[in-house]
């Protein structure tokens, strides 16, 4: 069986730094995606995770339970992470992973790349986990297995917003709201080139 999944970037309106000082965030799902397909490997690649990425043309073979590497791989091995600590066995899968979200430009794609790879475990093991689930799994993947000193707002409105609305969310207590935003706004991005790495 073949297992599609996706998540939008996000644009961040009104409160910078405020996630992780339990503040109030404002951020927009934008229409750039990632987007995940898992399909499963024979039952002898026991442990095996295969992922490729088009846009690095690469495939790396990872073991469940393997240290980070500080490379783009931990993100995946950081879901597989989380799902294993909450008893959850990941068979031998190959996930390949395409992207539109320009990397490194401040809009979320790792958020974006941890929410798709946790919807698409979701559906393949049938999982029933929430959205919230998701949201609060891909913060504890990015921040305690690939060592990112993030807050929640990435991984909140990756895994909950809606395009074409606001997101306002309230960190201290994990409460939100979708606000629809008017016909007459539009949200404009200028990516100025200069790449960032916040691990």
């Amino acid at each position: 069986m073949t297992t599609n999944a996706y998540a939008y970037a996000r644009a961040n309106l009104i409160g910078e730094h405020t996630d992780y000082n339990n503040g109030f965030v404002l951020p927009t799902p934008i229409p750039f995606k990632t987007e995940v397909t898992i399909e499963p490997l024979p039952t002898e690649a026991d442990g095996t995770i295969r992922v490729t990425s088009k846009a690095f043309n690469e495939t790396i073979d990872c073991k469940i339970g393997q240290a980070p590497t500080d490379g783009w791989a931990d993100y995946i091995m950081g879901c597989c992470t989380v799902l294993k600590e909450k008893g959850i066995e990941i068979p031998p899968v190959h996930l390949t992973l395409d992207t539109s979200i320009p990397m490194g430009a401040g809009i979320s794609s790792s958020a974006a790349l941890l929410v798709a790879v946790l919807r698409a475990f979701n559906t393949h093991l049938r999982l029933s986990l929430s959205a919230l689930d998701i949201a609060r799994l891909a913060h504890n993947a990015e921040k305690h297995y690939v060592g990112v000193p993030c807050g929640i707002m990435d991984q909140f409105v990756c895994a909950l917003g809606q395009l074409n609305h606001a997101f306002m969310l309230d960190t201290l207590h994990q409460t939100f709201e979708q606000v629809a935003l008017p016909d007459s706004v539009v949200v404009m991005l200028v990516n100025c080139g200069k790449k960032h790495r916040l691990a």
